[in-house]
């Protein structure tokens, strides 16, 4: 028998929703007429096409705008915001030197990527910070930090988040995330709470090029009074992320 089917599926969701559908046995054995045949297929499709549907509004993040009756500035998280911001950039900017200093240690190079990392404890342990530097050429400072702030494009570049909320909004530039991440077998699912900052910064040593475009992530040290879902079942991980860009203009060659 065969059929037309008029419905697009992606080749992974098709293969994975397959097996969840059992059609009635066609041919002379079977119990049911043409019509009833048909109907029976057609409703398969269609819960297949629902799982779709499903699994496409499970991708997009839950926003929660919380409006603020004090000023940003005001706000308990934002002393925390502007501090942790200032040493991030700080970092980020820091030169490659002796391990002494705190400065970076070069480690790895592959084409223009080259990847960095610093000597640090905390509490005891050691927490050495990565960098990596890398050129990407068609693009702006500003874009990257957009594509990379946004919760619109999260799931277009992070494949790893499974189900993402903004659980307050304190500014256009500054959220809380509440990100749960896809578990990996056989460890225990991780989720993560943390504030994302985005923001403009000029470059103190050439003040005739571009300003750098900076977004600094920083996990919370407590839940906040919000209502996360999912939570109780996760591993809560803790995290610091830092990404600095600043747009180089190339003159065209003669």
């Amino acid at each position: 028998l065969s059929l037309s089917v008029p419905v697009r599926l992606d080749q992974t969701a098709m293969l994975s929703c397959l097996t969840l559908v059992t059609l009635p046995q066609e041919g002379p054995h079977s119990t049911l007429n043409e019509d009833e045949f048909y109907d029976a297929v057609e409703t398969g499709l269609d819960k297949l096409e629902e799982e779709v549907m499903m699994r496409e509004r499970m991708k997009q993040p839950t926003i929660i705008a919380k409006s603020l009756t004090a000023k940003p500035t005001h706000h308990r998280l934002w002393p925390e915001i502007q501090r942790v911001t200032q040493e991030q950039v700080h970092y980020a900017k820091l030169g490659v030197g002796e391990v002494e200093k705190g400065g970076w240690q070069l480690f790895a190079e592959e084409g223009e990527m080259k990847m960095y990392r610093r000597e640090e404890e905390v509490n005891g342990l050691v927490m050495d910070p990565l960098k990596a530097c890398h050129v990407v050429k068609g693009v702006t400072g500003y874009e990257m930090c957009h594509y990379f702030f946004s919760p619109q494009y999260r799931h277009e570049w992070e494949a790893t988040v499974e189900q993402m909320t903004v659980v307050e909004t304190i500014r256009e530039d500054t959220l809380v995330f509440h990100q749960v991440h896809k578990r990996i077998w056989p460890t225990t699912q991780r989720d993560g709470l943390f504030w994302s900052h985005m923001t403009r910064v000029p470059d103190a040593r050439d003040r005739d090029s571009s300003d750098y475009w900076v977004v600094v992530n920083n996990s919370l040290s407590d839940t906040g009074g919000y209502q996360l879902k999912s939570s109780s079942k996760c591993v809560r991980i803790h995290l610091t992320v830092c990404m600095l860009c600043q747009t180089i203009v190339t003159p065209p060659g003669p």
